[in-house]
């Protein structure tokens, strides 16, 4: 395995402490970079040296989405896991959708830490079991009151199963499908079976129209 340098993007001196002596015992690693806050981060010359960011979301100047933001355009090659105690399903989305391939709760393990950095250089996306639930109960709304006649009428032949509905609405947020089905708990091989049946029941070819006709017949909000 290829010599790392790693980012820390942490306000907390405690927290920055124990992930940095995580990733020294971590083989792999040949350089840490620390950040304390977006303004640091942002000032640094190494952004391009970089090969894996951790990254807070709650820091003393806003949040580490910009830094998450900034990474992504300077050095998109450079994968980036959330480690934070956020824990809101609109911030974990935008943070995915912002550049992030993975979501880690502060209160994971050092081992969790270190499975998900080599989860990551093999090209999965890494997410705590306690926020992909949360991202699950996000996306299970109530089921929506019975159209009227005309709308009815659109809704006609679509017949999307609750698990096509909650694909659906995953890769409406902008997620890969790799990360849709690491989220919806399913393999990556399984999720293009729903999504062609999903294709072929809204009379789609592609992801786009699927959501666009799925929003117009009151499927997706």
């Amino acid at each position: 395995m290829k010599k790392l340098s790693v980012g820390i993007l942490e306000d907390d001196p405690i927290i920055a402490d124990r992930l940095s002596a995580i990733l020294s015992s971590y083989e792999p690693v040949e350089k840490i970079h620390l950040f304390g806050d977006n303004s640091a981060f942002s000032d640094s010359h190494a952004l391009h040296q970089i090969d894996i960011l951790l990254a807070d979301i709650a820091l003393p100047d806003g949040t580490g989405i910009d830094s998450i933001q900034l990474m992504n355009e300077v050095n998109s090659d450079c994968l980036i896991i959330v480690i934070s105690a956020k824990n809101d399903a609109h911030i974990v989305m935008k943070a995915i959708q912002s550049g992030a391939i993975g979501y880690l709760h502060k209160s994971d393990d050092s081992l969790e830490i270190v499975e998900s950095i080599e989860s990551a250089l093999a090209g999965e996306s890494p997410i705590s079991p306690s926020i992909a639930s949360l991202i699950i109960k996000s996306l299970q709304k109530p089921a929506a009151a019975t159209p009227a006649t005309g709308d009815a009428q659109k809704n006609k032949g679509a017949n999307l199963t609750q698990r096509e509905i909650e694909v659906l609405e995953t890769l409406a947020s902008g997620l890969s499908y790799a990360e849709a089905a690491n989220i919806l708990g399913i393999s990556k091989n399984t999720l293009p079976v729903h999504v062609r049946n999903i294709y072929a029941k809204l009379n789609s070819k592609n992801r786009t129209n699927a959501i666009n006709v799925a929003r117009e017949r009151g499927i997706l909000s």
